[in-house]
């Protein structure tokens, strides 16, 4: 009853083929207690459990707002356009139109997504409860869950390994949300499931509402592994260099006594 009666067989059909087709989604009206029509994107995404057994995700985000400005954008762009036809003489006044806001606001949500799932960094978001309310793709694929949604409304206990690291995780978040203030740049540590380990230099950000108020915290990770084994390769060598320094200096010095003995 909560799916609008126009796309109940849309949505019947998706969820059919979910398993043959892959991933799927689509536009769909719900109704509301109210019974107003609220549109949403409905997304289905297949996956394996533990069991090996095939499962389906369903994931609905309210999206009305988007199309909102979106619908708004358009009708301020055709009426507009309109208006050069009509005046021509006005047609020039397009070139001092904020194009990059408009654009901006038609697509931030896409570009947001694109962004999220593209950049090389790992990020997540919890609430004041350190319970998970999302992350992207790399971070997933770090804590090795099926799918980002698989980690909304659980905590750093259910989802890693090392007792470590989620002690850890818990200190420094509850510091950030407990003071509103941002921790940039600071190197740690990770060992992944097989072991080995790798480096991540961490931001910690604060997510405020609009009047301020701490309601999450936002966090980053940037694997520097690489870096940082450079510079332990380069500390390694200038120690060496130093220690066989040393000992030629160790050695001119006997030579120079000897020869004094001698003399």
């Amino acid at each position: 009853d909560l799916i609008h009666p126009n796309d109940r067989d849309s949505v019947f059909k998706v969820m059919k083929k979910g398993f043959e087709r892959g991933n799927k989604f689509l536009e769909i009206k719900m109704i509301n207690s109210l019974g107003s029509s609220i549109l949403f994107e409905f997304k289905i995404k297949k996956y394996k459990n533990d069991l090996n057994q095939k499962k389906m995700l369903l994931t609905l985000k309210n999206i009305s707002s988007q199309k909102y400005f979106e619908q708004k954008y358009g009708e301020n762009e055709q009426q507009l356009r309109k208006l050069t036809e009509t005046i021509p003489e006005i047609r020039f006044w397009k070139l001092f139109s904020p194009k990059k806001y408009e654009a901006a606001l038609k697509s931030a949500y896409e570009m947001l997504e694109f962004i999220m799932e593209n950049i090389p960094q790992y990020i997540f978001w919890k609430d004041n409860d350190l319970i998970y309310q999302g992350c992207n793709n790399n971070y997933g694929k770090l804590i090795d869950v099926s799918f980002q949604e698989g980690v909304i409304g659980k905590t750093d206990s259910d989802l890693l390994w090392d007792n470590e690291k989620v002690n850890h995780n818990h200190i420094f978040e509850t510091r950030v949300i407990s003071s509103a203030e941002a921790k940039y740049h600071v190197i740690e540590s990770w060992i992944q499931k097989d072991g080995t380990e790798i480096w991540l230099d961490t931001n910690r950000i604060p997510i405020k509402s609009s009047d301020g108020v701490v309601i999450g915290i936002l966090v980053t990770y940037e694997d520097i592994t690489a870096r940082m084994v450079a510079q332990l390769q380069l500390k390694e060598s200038e120690e060496k260099f130093r220690r066989k320094t040393m000992e030629l200096k160790k050695s001119e010095e006997k030579y120079h006594r000897l020869i004094v003995n001698i003399s």
